[in-house]
């Protein structure tokens, strides 16, 4: 009878390799289970030449509906400026919009001394507030977006738009 011997020093190494293995493979399935888990959502833009609403699609943390839209508000709020095709209307700071959601209609608060100085044609305030709305409505769940203005309800925002109306998307913009 013949046994073939492959020494200590091998067996250590199979087993060393076999439990490396295991740990890989645990370690890939559990940061697998970490993930959260996404959905695609439309960020609307706004054209360089200021003339109408780009769709882009963005990935968002599954959740509620209040989660997601403040979310797609978020991505709004820090904009595409590296791409030349798209202008920002909305300043970066994260305190000049808020939300809230209330039996379907997102009621969002807008800071109007970050915004004053941007919305300066009624062109460029209903590509901005059809930006929020078209986005916020994508988020399964909301229906109609509600404004106020530093926390209360206003006739105006730049002289244009009625903003004590209840807005719904408009995907033509």
């Amino acid at each position: 009878m013949c046994i073939l011997y492959l020494g200590d020093d091998y067996l250590k190494r199979i087993i060393l390799f076999t439990a490396m293995l295991i740990t890989a493979v645990f370690g890939i399935v559990r940061a697998q289970a970490d993930r959260p888990e996404l959905a695609s959502a439309e960020i609307y833009v706004v054209d360089s030449e200021l003339m109408r609403l780009i769709p882009v699609t963005e990935q968002l943390i599954k959740g509620d509906g209040e989660f997601m839209a403040q979310q797609a508000v978020r991505r709004l709020i820090r904009g595409y400026d590296s791409n030349r095709k798209i202008r920002r209307l909305i300043p970066e700071r994260g305190d000049c919009i808020s939300l809230k959601l209330n039996d379907r209609i997102a009621c969002i608060n807008l800071k109007t001394k970050y915004l004053k100085d941007e919305l300066t044609s009624r062109d460029l305030e209903k590509l901005f507030v059809y930006q929020v709305v078209n986005t916020v409505t994508a988020v399964p769940g909301i229906d109609a977006v509600k404004f106020t203005l530093d926390g209360c309800q206003t006739k105006k925002l730049a002289g244009y738009l009625d903003m004590r109306d209840v807005f719904v998307p408009d995907y033509l913009i």
